[in-house]
């Protein structure tokens, strides 16, 4: 709280020198008080909002700063900041619409206006990339490729509708794999899970046999679900994604390799080097330089080989290994001290293969750490009976209660989970869990 001589606006004159100076910390501490003192100071939200952004809690921060214009619609620096964030996350669209509404308040405001002008040669870019790309089209009325640039042009102005309808112009020309998959994908994203599920059912009419396409249907549909992702769904996926995974994954704020990172200093302390440790479905590495501290040898295994391309380029791994997850673990009886995974068992939904898998892989006492997403009770949908559910973007969720009876049953001890959020899916977080378990001696 303030102290008794403090003011609030000698409160955040203070913070505010410190936030520009660059502390953050202790400008979050102070913004704090301020909203400890009065939680609905616009100054105090838009400001923590910032912190948070500059941290990389974008959207946490974008939270603060629109409840800052709620109390205060007037606010135009607030406005203008919400602005930069929309821009950097790439909806110029969004953002020029706040410069605007700051302009309109205060007509010599500079940021607002440069950024208004920036934002607007953006939108510019892809209008003129559009009108090139729609010209394109009508002379070669064939050639989908035009379309599917077109498409792409429409998603950025954020003209949603057009997207849609182009690309399912471009399928109706020649059905490619790449643009059912773009068309299911954005159909979830805007919640229109049933419209998603006819694209995939599409999909399979051109091509049975498409893992993609069936595990997709699957989980829009929640009719055939597997036990967990086939291994040719995680491979197609992956190779295909692997060239813009870790660009993709910063802007949304991706927390789950710092989140095992942190586990694992809890456990362990400082690092000694000394540990021989398996990062399970590595990926494009992100994990890497959390474990290697603490690494004597480290193996790096994924089924998708484009991701393991680049997760051989860090030079973090002393070997990479393209293999299924639970296979290659229980080919490797006590091999490991530390199983660590972020994101991987995301594609299981009944993980007690996994666990055992894991057990057999671990020296006694061994360390098993990973993260899942959390299927919790909330208003929209109950927690799953079975203790998992597949999501319709594809990946599965748990609840607390199936991962800790199915590490027991499977010989672990649990030592900590904990609820965090992992990343930034549109504008809202997903909702995690960090496990952190211990192989016990009991014989399973």
């Amino acid at each position: 709280m303030l102290s008794s001589s403090e003011t609030t606006r000698e409160a955040l004159v203070s913070a505010v020198a410190l936030h520009q100076s660059g502390q953050l910390d202790e400008a979050e501490a102070v913004y704090m008080r301020v909203l400890q003192a009065d939680g609905n100071n616009p100054d105090a939200l838009h400001y923590l909002g910032l912190v948070l952004h500059q941290r990389g809690h974008s959207l946490l921060g974008a939270n603060l700063v629109r409840r800052a214009i709620q109390i205060s619609p007037d606010y135009v620096e607030a406005l203008n900041n919400l602005g930069n964030i929309y821009h950097e996350w790439g909806r110029a669209d969004q953002a020029v619409k706040l410069y605007e509404r700051a302009l309109e308040l205060q007509p010599d405001h500079a940021d607002a206006a440069r950024n208004v002008e920036i934002a607007k040669r953006r939108l510019e870019r892809y209008q003129r990339s559009a009108e090139a790309n729609r010209r394109a089209s009508e002379r070669e009325p064939q050639n989908v490729d035009h379309l599917y640039a077109l498409a792409s042009d429409y998603r950025d102005l954020g003209r949603i509708e057009d997207t849609l309808g182009t690309l399912r112009k471009a399928l109706a020309i020649k059905p490619q794999a790449h643009g059912f998959s773009n068309l299911g994908s954005m159909l979830y994203a805007i919640g229109r899970v049933d419209e998603a599920a006819a694209t995939y059912e599409a999909w399979l009419r051109t091509d049975p046999e498409n893992a993609v396409a069936k595990h997709m249907l699957a989980a829009c549909t929640h009719k055939d679900v597997p036990s967990r992702a086939d291994d040719a769904f995680v491979s197609r996926i992956f190779d295909t994604f692997a060239e813009r995974f870790d660009d993709v994954l910063h802007k949304l704020e991706y927390r789950a390799p710092a989140l095992v990172g942190d586990a694992l200093r809890r456990i362990a302390g400082e690092p000694h080097g000394d540990l021989d440790i398996v990062d399970a479905g590595c990926g494009t590495g992100l994990l890497a330089q959390h474990l290697r501290p603490y690494a004597r040898r480290l193996v790096g295994v994924d089924l998708s080989p484009r991701m393991l391309e680049k997760a051989a380029k860090r030079s973090l791994y002393d070997e990479t290994i393209v293999a299924e997850l639970a296979s290659y673990l229980r080919a490797s009886p006590q091999a490991f001290d530390v199983i660590a995974s972020s994101d991987t068992l995301v594609y299981f939904g009944d993980l007690r293969d996994v666990f055992a898998a894991a057990r057999r892989a671990l020296r006694p006492a061994g360390r098993l750490l990973f993260t899942l997403e959390h299927a919790a009770d909330d208003d929209d949908e109950p927690a799953p009976a079975a203790g998992y559910r597949i999501d319709p973007h594809g990946r599965y969720s748990h609840t607390e209660a199936y991962v800790r009876k199915t590490l027991v049953e499977a010989g672990f001890e649990v030592s900590d989970i904990e609820e965090a959020f992992l990343r930034r899916e549109g504008e809202s977080y997903v909702a995690g869990l960090v496990v952190l378990a211990r192989r016990g001696e009991a014989t399973v």
